[in-house]
């Protein structure tokens, strides 16, 4: 987002600021929901085709290669045991 000047924001007003604020960020969740809906249409697409003439794909979506989730190590997963039991 741009950066305002503050007398700019003295001018406009605090309401316009959270409206625009708001007004973008809502903008940004749509386009992210319809990147998603198009990608996985076009997955389910190429998957459907692909089995059809026994051809390849990709068998993840496109958001788990954009924003991959990383695992908890076995450290990790026993250090949160360990957490939990010391809490009882």
């Amino acid at each position: 987002m741009e950066s305002l000047n503050f007398n700019l924001l003295h001018l406009m007003g605090i309401g316009y600021v959270i409206d625009h604020c708001v007004s973008y960020s809502q903008d940004k969740r749509d386009r992210k929901i319809l990147e998603l809906y198009i990608t996985d249409a076009l997955k389910i697409i190429t998957e459907n085709t692909a089995k059809s003439v026994e051809g390849t794909y990709l068998t993840v979506r496109y958001s788990d290669i954009v924003n991959p989730t990383k695992d908890p190590t076995q450290e990790e997963i026993i250090d949160g045991i360990r957490a939990k039991l010391g809490k009882c």
